[in-house]
């Protein structure tokens, strides 16, 4: 395309990522929800990495077996708390699944995942700093400082401080977040339109994967996993390297 005899350069051109053989095309809704699944669950074991190798000398040290297990429940946990960050994201594409106001559905979609992974960021990035001071998750001390008017406020401030750089670690894992999530593309068209028994069968289908990641099982879990089941996994000296803030967090306001 030309413009007065300039030609036009799109951003496709401009940056290579955004080339469209850089990017995957599904005409699936649930391969499409399971890639930001996925997405967001290797983000949290990152992160969860992360934390264990900064911070790896105040814990106690660990057998191969009990390693295993620790890693086995980050897992668990991560399944869990990236499917809860999520859920908003997962609920609307259940509603474009209707193919009812599908454009506006999809931006609205594409909006909540991208908060759902900026909180799951933010929080256990903000652990890695917070534990060196305090021995502690920042889960268990947020809602006190929220219940006493935030006046924890100060060593937070001072945490910012001292950490900024790990507001570049944020960054960078955010802008791999959009890198990633922008090549995985939800193609809609006439000619691939499922059946609507198709699409009624796929509504309960990810609303049941999505309640499975986040109930933690149906076969080893009798009930919900909560924070208390890090202690099948690890002392409880090493139990903040099973469990994630995310789930931690959501899972209390979920109480």
């Amino acid at each position: 395309n030309y413009l007065n005899g300039q030609k036009l350069v799109s951003l496709h051109d401009k940056y290579p990522f955004m080339k469209s053989r850089y990017r995957i095309e599904t005409h699936s809704v649930l391969l499409f929800v399971l890639a930001h699944f996925c997405l967001a669950f290797l983000l949290i074991l990152l992160t969860q990495g992360i934390f264990a190798w900064v911070n790896h000398s105040l814990f106690s040290p660990m057998t191969f077996g009990e390693t295993l297990r620790v890693i086995l429940g980050n897992l668990h946990f991560a399944a869990s708390g990236a499917a809860m960050s999520l859920l908003p994201f997962v609920l609307l594409m259940t509603y474009y699944l209707r193919r009812k106001h599908i454009h506006l559905c999809n931006i609205l979609a594409r909006i909540a995942a991208a908060i759902g992974i900026v909180f799951l960021l933010a929080t256990n990035v903000a652990d890695i700093p917070y534990y060196q001071w305090t021995l502690r998750r920042t889960a268990g001390d947020i809602f006190s400082y929220l219940s006493q008017n935030f006046e924890g406020g100060l060593l937070i401030g001072q945490l910012l401080k001292d950490f900024w750089y790990y507001f570049i670690l944020f960054d960078l894992l955010l802008a791999l977040w959009v890198i990633a999530a922008y090549r995985i593309e939800l193609v809609n068209s006439e000619s691939h339109k499922p059946k609507l028994w198709k699409e009624l069968c796929r509504i309960p289908l990810l609303l049941f994967l999505v309640t499975t990641a986040i109930r933690g099982g149906w076969i080893t879990q009798h009930k919900r996993l909560a924070p208390v089941d890090a202690s099948r996994y690890a002392i409880q000296g090493n139990q903040a390297l099973v469990i994630n803030t995310p789930f931690s967090i959501l899972r209390t306001l979920d109480n």
